[in-house]
């Protein structure tokens, strides 16, 4: 089962008053889960296992995620990644720890966590076949409606990555610049609009619901060629179905039992039956109109195709509509919310905890006139290094995807050890960047790779060798993060043939969404504002809004 399926206690006293219907749920899932707990552990403890487990396990709770913050009734679960991280350090990556492995419980759920490259990478070697995504996890996202690449396996994810990854491919993203251009240029539109409302005491914006807008407006532009406009709308419906897909995903995969199988009830137990069938209608709405005035596949190809669904159905691959609903819902979720985070991470680094790097940056944008009126992809792939650097390296350490949670289907020999079919493992890729072996690049001046260096991604070429390291008309070459470069697990978008096929798209809408912004506005976070947590959802997530002052530059 999938790590993240460890939440039955998780706020059921605070939920209760806000959503009963999901807290509700929560209960059910803790009283299944207390009985699992007791059947199980004891048969747990009676194995002697060759790796090093955490200590401190309790009754019911197994290893507590809870920090010292959290409430009583809360089991912490939004701090899973970062208390796996920390265990990995402490009891995990020691010199007598010589399996690589590290044993870790909660409610009953164990997972052996890898703690070095080597171990990760015989993980990763057997995947898809023998090692695959964890099948609580594929479970939780097939029953929102998302049944594509993501959650597919075996000859299934063969046959629809050979679909859906090459309209994602470089060749094919330069068709969408357009689309980013109009809806980024809505956001900055509006932004100015809201800072010339505001008193000069109040110049701020709350930055997660219009990026998360404009994540949507562009993917459904890039996808569909469908303007949802969400970002100029007070109320975005698509918005808020997108975050209750996202937690009900995260519901489901916490869950150690299936309940939205239950007949009838099931799917409305969570509160996410409508949310659901509103985007699964609108996306079906869509591809029918599409296909109504474009009959056949000839005339599909005869066309410019600029759109995500036209490279699809134009290409020579059969998909059925159930699986191109699922992809294409895939698409329009994970393109939306993930980079979403992303931009929302890139703001708050930036002028929070790196402003050393924002004057480089801005003479690096100010130097490309015509982005954003007619600069195409090339452009700023080339004139934009040190910028895509700076996105490397926020993705490398705190991306939303920091780990992957995997599941033998088949018994597999991994660290020496003979490990039965259904056996878990998580790959805390973040962490293993920062370890001996990773094939992170030191930065210029010997930072590791455990700290922060956006620099170490860019290499000065030949011809100016002159030019001062800071010197804006020094020529970079970019040293893309990725097997080929030799980092085989910590580029962010994780690793081996599983690797994200969108990982192109989300670098251009991250890094031209960035420009536009340190082009127009001077940025600079409230003297108030609480510091910035990242948490556990489905993905890596903001714990609170996160509010920006702009200053509109002339």
């Amino acid at each position: 089962m999938n790590f993240p399926s460890f939440l039955p206690l998780v706020g059921i006293t605070s939920a209760w008053a806000s959503d009963p219907t999901r807290a509700t749920v929560w209960m059910l899932i803790a009283l299944f889960s207390s009985w699992y707990f007791t059947k199980s552990i004891s048969s747990t403890n009676k194995k002697k296992k060759p790796y090093p487990s955490v200590p401190d396990r309790h009754w019911l709770v197994g290893n507590s995620l809870r920090s010292s913050k959290d409430p009583w009734y809360s089991l912490g679960i939004h701090n899973l990644i970062q208390k796996l991280e920390d265990w990995q350090l402490r009891y995990g990556s020691i010199p007598s720890n010589s399996t690589g492995l590290l044993e870790v419980c909660v409610v009953g759920q164990t997972v052996l966590v890898v703690c070095n490259n080597a171990v990760a990478e015989e993980v990763c070697l057997l995947r898809p076949n023998k090692i695959a995504r964890n099948s609580t996890e594929r479970e939780a996202v097939k029953s929102v409606g998302a049944d594509g690449v993501f959650s597919a396996h075996g000859d299934i994810w063969r046959k629809d990555r050979r679909t859906m990854a090459p309209p994602l491919n470089l060749k094919n993203i330069r068709d969408y610049m357009p689309f980013l251009r109009t809806v980024t240029a809505r956001l900055v539109q509006k932004w100015k609009t809201a800072t010339t409302k505001a008193s000069k005491d109040d110049n701020c914006v709350v930055v997660n619901q219009d990026v998360l807008s404009m994540t949507i407006d562009i993917i459904g532009l890039v996808a569909f060629d469908a303007d949802f406009d969400s970002l100029r709308k007070d109320f975005s419906q698509e918005a808020n179905d997108i975050k209750s897909m996202f937690q009900t995903m995260a519901t489901r995969a916490m869950s150690p039992f299936r309940y939205w199988r239950i007949p009838v009830l099931g799917p409305m137990l969570d509160g996410s039956y409508w949310h659901m069938g509103r985007l699964q209608k609108r996306i079906g709405n869509i591809v029918k109109a599409f296909n109504d005035n474009n009959k056949t596949k000839d005339i599909i190809k005869q066309r410019s195709s600029t759109t995500y669904l036209e490279k699809i159905l134009a290409s020579s691959e059969q998909m059925s509509r159930h699986r191109l609903m699922g992809n294409l819902l895939t698409v329009f979720a994970a393109g939306s919310e993930t980079t979403g985070n992303t931009i929302m991470i890139g703001i708050w680094q930036l002028i929070h905890n790196h402003r050393e790097l924002l004057p480089d940056l801005i003479k690096e944008v100010q130097a490309i006139p015509s982005l954003e009126t007619t600069a195409m992809y090339d452009e700023l792939l080339e004139g934009l290094p040190q910028l895509r650097a700076f996105f490397y390296e926020i993705n490398r350490l705190h991306g939303t995807t920091p780990g992957l949670f995997l599941e033998t289907s088949e018994p597999v020999k991994v660290a020496g050890i003979t490990h039965p079919a259904g056996t878990s493992f998580f790959v805390p890729l973040r962490m293993l960047g920062m370890l001996p072996g990773s094939g992170i690049p030191d930065g210029p001046n010997g930072e590791s790779p455990a700290t922060f260096c956006s620099q170490r991604w860019l290499v000065q070429r030949e011809e100016d060798n002159d030019n001062a390291s800071n010197n804006v008309n020094t020529k970079w070459n970019v040293v893309k993060p990725s097997a080929k470069t030799g980092v085989k697990m910590s580029s962010g978008f994780g690793t081996g043939v599983r690797i994200c096929p969108g990982q192109d798209l989300a670098e251009l809408e991250v890094v031209y969404c960035l420009a536009c912004l340190l082009k127009n506005f001077d940025m600079t976070i409230p003297p108030n504002h609480a510091p910035v947590q990242w948490i556990t959802k489905f993905t890596m997530t903001p714990d609170q809004d996160i509010r920006v002052c702009l200053k509109p530059k002339l």
